[in-house]
This record gives structure tokens, C-alpha cells and sequence, in this order.
């Protein structure tokens, strides 16, 4: 037996899968990290492989979604099948996480616990998709620069380098200045 650092005691292979289970959602939450630096397309793909590989007693992870109103994407029929409802802030949204465990397989406590915050995860994903694309129509639809420009303010003393600081900070806001 071994002593845990919270005080309770477990057997070795206890340590262990908690270990396996703190680098497991570990590299999940590193995969949503990544994705969320660039705009990227395979970025749901890349966090259900990484779930695949940390989950070894699966052969299938998919995330489904869809809009009510739309024809919902239907799993496969498996009575085997493991699916997750994923909350969505949209309540016209719904979404499933959806586990199918290898052939012999099945799924243990540690592994249910690993789907279910897999299927937290892709409720971030899937809240993070929609704001990109919500961005992406917001900016299409952004009205164009007008293409007047205020005359340059002549002189290079401090005092105006520091109106020019200031301008520059103003201008990034939405805020009406008048400078005298």
C-alpha cells in the first residue's frame, strides 16, 4: 500500500490511473489550447484523436451537434454505444459525445470518468466554434472604414509626442474626443 498525499490510502495501481487520468484530461485541455491560438479547421478532429489515445478501450469518439429544426446526426446503432449529452449555451443547440468501446472491451469506472470531462471539453469546443463563426459573419458584415483622414499634427516636442500617446490609446475606442 501506498500513501497518498490527500491521506487516504489506495494500492499502487490506484496512484497510478489517478495519474493516468490527471495527463489524460491533461492532454486534452492541451489540444483545446492549442486550437484556440490559430483559426484552424481540424482542430475537432485533433481533440477526438487525443481523446482516442487516451482512451485505449475505445475503438470510436465522435461529437455530434446540430440546431433543432435540423435533421439530427444519428449515431451508429450500437447498444454498446456510450453518449454523453454536451450542455451548450445556445437551447436551440443539441450535442452528444459519443463512445464506442473496442471489441472485448469495456469501460471502467476511471474510463467513464475521462469521457465525461472529454464531453465537458467539447461543450467548451463547440462553444468556442460558435464564437469564431459568429466573428467571421460579424466581420463580413463590418461596415468599411471611412476613408477620410484627419490632417497629421505638425511638431516633435515631448508635449506632442505625448497627445499623439494619447491619441493613439483614444482611438482605439469607441469614445468622442474633442482636443483643444
Amino acid at each position: 500500500m501506498t500513501m497518498m498525499s490527500s491521506g487516504t490510502r489506495e494500492g499502487g495501481g490506484g496512484a497510478r490511473r489517478r495519474v493516468e487520468r490527471r495527463r489524460g484530461v491533461g492532454a486534452l485541455c492541451h489540444v483545446l489550447a492549442a486550437g484556440l491560438t490559430r483559426e484552424d479547421a481540424a482542430w475537432r478532429a485533433r481533440f477526438l484523436e487525443a481523446v482516442r489515445r487516451v482512451l485505449p478501450a475505445a475503438a470510436f469518439v465522435g461529437l455530434r451537434d446540430w440546431r433543432v429544426g435540423e435533421a439530427p446526426i444519428r449515431p451508429a446503432r450500437d447498444v454498446r454505444l456510450l453518449s454523453m449529452d454536451v450542455q451548450t449555451s445556445d437551447p436551440r443547440r443539441v450535442a452528444a459525445f459519443d463512445v464506442l468501446p473496442a471489441a472485448g472491451r469495456r469501460f471502467d469506472d476511471w474510463d467513464i470518468q475521462l469521457i465525461s470531462a472529454a464531453a465537458r471539453l467539447s461543450a467548451l469546443l463547440i462553444e468556442i466554434e460558435d464564437l469564431r463563426r459568429e466573428c467571421r459573419v460579424q466581420a463580413g458584415r463590418a461596415v468599411p472604414e471611412r476613408q477620410e483622414k484627419a490632417a497629421p499634427i505638425v511638431g516633435s516636442s515631448e508635449s506632442m509626442r505625448v497627445l499623439r500617446e494619447r491619441i493613439e490609446r483614444v482611438a482605439a475606442t469607441d469614445f468622442t474626443v474633442l482636443i483643444e
